[in-house]
């Protein structure tokens, strides 16, 4: 079981509905001031992005009279409740195998106070050159039970990445060690030297050709990851001065521990000056917004309170859901650029779900809808990352109704 203090979860209570003040609530708790989480169910809920749990998860370990209602009716009046639990405490508490060395990636606060592993990270394989192609290991035996991650040759028709010397590349591998089998190498694409990491299952070249389309959105920058979902895999993209991919297949793929480790690995090869990402200018047209698409930008919850601007691009239309008193062209923009770029994925990768770009708090998500040249963007600072996807699926669904 995880313990999670309760006065980090009270916040997101709904103080109303209790009988009890929360400080005396927290005493009447079946473990006091503590509440209790399976570790299995933490683990899963990682593996989408996040760390929220239901509200029956924890209901039991409530006294009986504390609501001032009945289960029932609090049920009814707060279905989608979640309670997104402290990553720095959750985290402290995880097998080392599991998120080893995690406190030096997640920009959390408070976080930088998780104690290190017990144990260091899996060690690495030493990497070969980048000339001669090395057989895919996929036994975890083969470095001592952690699962591994191997060096290959470039993709054919690409040329090496001669930048990419064998010793930043064995500092990428390290930050992947314990979550999956990946095949390594150094590619150059457009001038730019990347590192990437390809699971077995998934076809290299596929991957390459997204990454080419993807690398130019990356606005350079400390802590910069990009996280493209597809229907059948997942990439992840982080800023560093030789940038970083690492892809798996989808569903199953640890999403969020792979963001992690991608972040982890842009530190541990440097940090990339501030840059801009390439996009093209576009002469977007303000559209009316009626009430119905002001309405979607209520199932965005964990964007905060938004604001819904609609533009035209020729026969595109692109919905953007932010901050009032944000400017939503970048944001336009950048989302029509995106899903031009990667609106076929080809039989290997499939249909382009979504793509998430994240620095801290802040997340940019651009979905295409339903609709030919429709698509969705929201922007913002979000305080519960584990609810974006869900919240997106609930406002394409009003959007895709109109």
């Amino acid at each position: 079981m995880v313990r999670v203090s309760f006065d980090r979860i009270a916040p997101q209570l709904p103080a109303e509905a209790f009988v009890l003040p929360f400080a005396r609530l927290g005493e009447s708790l079946k473990e006091p001031h503590a509440l209790l989480v399976p570790r299995r169910l933490v683990l899963a809920r990682m593996r989408e992005g996040g760390i929220a749990i239901d509200w029956a998860t924890v209901a039991p370990q409530f006294p009986e009279l504390a609501l001032g209602m009945s289960e029932a009716e609090f049920r009814n009046r707060y279905p989608d409740l979640k309670l997104s639990l402290p990553l720095d405490e959750v985290l402290s508490q995880l097998p080392p195998e599991t998120v080893p060395l995690v406190s030096a990636v997640l920009n959390t606060e408070g976080l930088e106070t998780v104690p290190p592993p017990a144990t260091p990270p899996a060690p690495v394989r030493a990497a070969p050159s980048m000339a001669e192609p090395v057989a895919a290991v996929r036994s975890a035996s083969a470095l001592g039970g952690a699962a591994p991650v191997v060096v290959t040759a470039p993709s054919p028709g690409v040329r090496p990445a001669e930048p990419v010397d064998r010793e930043l590349v064995a500092r990428v591998v390290a930050c992947f060690g314990g979550i999956g089998t990946f095949e390594a190498a150094g590619e150059r694409m457009a001038g730019t030297p990347l590192v990437i990491l390809v699971a077995p299952s998934l076809s290299r070249a596929a991957v390459v050709a997204c990454a080419a389309r993807v690398v130019r959105f990356l606005a350079a920058g400390p802590g910069e990851v990009v996280t493209v979902r597809t229907t059948r895999a997942v990439l992840v993209l982080a800023a560093a001065t030789t940038p970083i991919v690492v892809a798996a297949r989808r569903p199953g793929a640890p999403v969020a521990l792979l963001e992690l480790r991608a972040a982890r690995a842009a530190v541990a090869v440097g940090e990339a000056p501030a840059t801009p990402p390439t996009t093209a200018e576009r002469a977007l047209k303000p559209l009316t917004v009626d009430d119905r698409v002001a309405g979607a930008g209520d199932a965005l919850a964990s964007f905060g309170a938004v604001e819904a601007t609609v533009f035209g691009d020729g026969a595109a239309r692109v919905y953007v859901f932010s901050a009032r008193g944000r400017d939503a062209t970048p944001v336009g923009a950048l989302a029509l650029g995106v899903c031009e770029a990667l609106h076929d994925g080809g039989a290997e990768l499939g249909r382009l779900v979504s793509v998430v770009f994240h620095r801290g708090s802040e997340r940019t998500l651009v979905r295409p809808l339903g609709s030919e040249g429709a698509v969705l963007a929201a922007a913002g600072p979000v305080t519960r990352p584990g609810r974006v996807h869900r919240d997106a699926e609930r406002a394409a669904m009003v959007l895709e109704a109109l």
